[in-house]
């Protein structure tokens, strides 16, 4: 887990946050994460095939 994370946890456990929404912030902060991942991932697999498509069209 990231120093953010930790950080996080660390500062909602001081508030009494019970755990089970801190169990809940934690998995939301991580599905964010991924979908920024994917996100991230979907515009490399277009510029990577924009990218073939130039070479095949130049061959």
């Amino acid at each position: 887990m990231d120093e953010t994370m930790m950080e996080f946890i660390d500062t909602m456990q001081e508030n009494h946050v019970t755990q089970s929404n801190i169990v809940a912030g934690v998995l939301m902060h991580m599905n964010r994460k991924a979908a920024n991942v994917r996100a991230e991932n979907v515009d490399d697999i277009n510029n990577l095939l924009a990218f073939f498509k130039e070479c095949k069209k130049n061959n």
